[in-house]
């Protein structure tokens, strides 16, 4: 297994103090090429600038965004919208929701 074969998933809380010391064991995964999910993206502090600042590779939005999505719907346009936010600050990143699972066609 590669180190790049790791994703390590954190929550926007722990990006608040920079001198925490879990953040500086994840910049040493990252470092090695351990990935790193932002998740319940949306629903702390989100900001672009942790998002950038720490090298995330993938975004994922908290379930409460997606949980009544529809075509008309406001939380479709707040995903939409935090999307593109993410991906104008790094195009590479990666989008993802929780409890899309359940949805029906």
């Amino acid at each position: 297994m590669l180190c790049s074969d790791i994703i390590i998933e954190i929550t926007e809380g722990v990006m608040l103090d920079p001198n925490c010391e879990t953040i500086k064991k994840l910049m040493v995964f990252r470092d090695h090429g351990v990935q790193v999910t932002l998740d319940d993206f949306g629903t702390g502090y989100s900001s672009m600038a942790y998002i950038h600042r720490y090298d995330i590779d993938y975004l994922k939005i908290d379930r409460c965004f997606i949980a009544n999505l529809s075509a008309d719907s406001d939380a479709l346009a707040l995903c939409e919208a935090m999307v593109l936010m993410a991906h104008s600050r790094l195009p590479d990143i990666e989008t993802t929701a929780t409890g899309g699972a359940d949805f029906e066609s």
